[in-house]
Parts: structure tokens; C-alpha cells; sequence
């Protein structure tokens, strides 16, 4: 599924990003762009509880 996840968003740097992905389409600095997308499960895991609260992991 990260694999998946991974390809629809294409590239952590939206500059190499293709049009037609969200990073392509919506990026408009490395750091302001519409989409963040782990790259592991241990690292989801840590992130959700970040965003969301620990009681969702």
C-alpha cells in the first residue's frame, strides 16, 4: 500500500514531480504542497500519532 501511496504522490521534492500528480499539480514549494505520505510503516505509525493523536495508532 506505501508502494501505491508512494507513486500517486511521485517525488518528495515537487520540482521533479510530473504534471498530473498531486506533488506535480499542487506543490508550490518543498514545503508548501498539498499531500504528505510516509515512507514506511514504522514511520506512519510515529506520524499518525503526531497528527493525530496516540490513541488512533
Amino acid at each position: 500500500m506505501i508502494l501505491v501511496i508512494s507513486e500517486t504522490i511521485v517525488k518528495v521534492y515537487f520540482l521533479g514531480s510530473y504534471p498530473g500528480t498531486i506533488r506535480g499539480d499542487y506543490a508550490t514549494t518543498v514545503s508548501h504542497n498539498i499531500i504528505h505520505g510516509s515512507d514506511s510503516l514504522a514511520s506512519a505509525e510515529r506520524e499518525i500519532g503526531l497528527f493525530f493523536g496516540e490513541d488512533l495508532v
